[in-house]
């Protein structure tokens, strides 16, 4: 625990967030706009509420000292605070609003424009538990959970903690 929080290593993680959270928004612009649904980006910011002056005042607090990258936030005036105390059931303590922040407005489309985006140029999504992932010299072979396997081009590793082992094999380090 105390290399993983080393100075050194905390101002690598912090530049390692900071790269993939800048070009974040900018990628999924652009994605949303080669499949054709580019108003499923909402590029309005968020808000961030505390429900009690006690939560409030650390909260604002961290959010202050904290690096946020290219985003931007401001606490919410009158107006903003009227908004918010309109959605939930009691007003709001404390509230900040981000700028240069988005959100995907509607998960299931974007995946059924990817679906058919794939599908139009040939490619297959397989959903099954991956055992193995093995690269060949232009290929992976994925071994399946039920013994089969898949050739492919690439294949994307996108299960969360559990990636872990289906990269080690070829990787003297995964911080996951």
């Amino acid at each position: 625990l105390r290399m993983a929080s080393a100075a050194r290593r905390v101002d690598h993680g912090r530049e390692a967030l900071r790269s993939l959270l800048t070009n974040a928004l900018p990628a999924w612009k652009s994605l949303s706009e080669q499949l054709g649904v580019p108003e499923l980006v909402r590029e309005t910011g968020h808000f961030v509420v505390w429900e009690s002056p006690a939560s409030a005042a650390p909260g604002l607090a961290a959010w202050r000292s904290a690096d946020i990258g290219n985003a931007r936030f401001h606490e919410c005036d009158a107006d903003e605070m009227r908004l918010l105390a309109g959605l939930v059931k009691r007003a709001p303590a404390g509230a900040i609003r981000f700028e240069n922040t988005g959100q995907i407005a509607d998960l299931p489309k974007l995946a059924d424009a990817l679906r058919a985006f794939i599908t139009a140029r040939n490619g297959r999504i397989v959903n099954a538990k991956a055992r193995a992932v093995a690269h060949r010299e232009r290929s992976v072979n994925v071994t399946l959970d039920d013994g089969s396997s898949v050739e492919a081009d690439f294949a994307v590793i996108a299960a969360g903690v559990r990636s872990r082992e289906l990269i080690e094999p070829y990787c003297s380090s995964v911080p996951i």
